[in-house]
């Protein structure tokens, strides 16, 4: 019984090995700082299409989780989420995480004209001797 599991993980070949350089893909792509949240999610959810023609899908919550952390870079805040994800045993699900992501580009979004005028006035302020 275990050789003809030995056997038939060896002669997947190629599949074998492709499911573990696509969830290498995956654990290693990473939020962009200009990048919209849809674009990076929509990569991420190709490679598990990938991987779930394969037969090696990664599970929701891994999913999910994956996403966010991934994403940490960019939101550094949403890491007080994933904590008390964590603390709770709460199983996160990648439609939330997604509509989360999608929400924290929006306010980053709204933030952004606001900030950058604000630094011009401030910095013309302190050009023209201003206290």
């Amino acid at each position: 019984m275990l050789f003809q599991e030995i056997e038939k993980e060896y002669n997947a070949g190629r599949a074998a090995k492709n499911d573990i350089l696509i969830k290498a893909a995956m654990f290693v792509r990473k939020l962009a700082k200009d990048e919209r949240v849809d674009t990076y999610i929509d990569s991420i959810m190709k490679l598990q299409e990938d991987l779930v023609t394969l037969g090696h899908p990664i599970d929701e919550a891994e999913l999910a989780r994956l996403l966010l952390t991934n994403a940490l870079e960019v939101f550094p805040d949403l890491s007080n989420e994933l904590v008390a994800a964590r603390m709770k045993g709460d199983e996160l699900e990648v439609g939330k995480v997604r509509g989360r992501l999608l929400a924290r580009e929006q306010e980053e979004t709204m933030r952004g004209p606001r900030l950058d005028a604000a630094r011009v006035v401030s910095s013309a302020a302190a050009a023209a001797g201003a206290p």
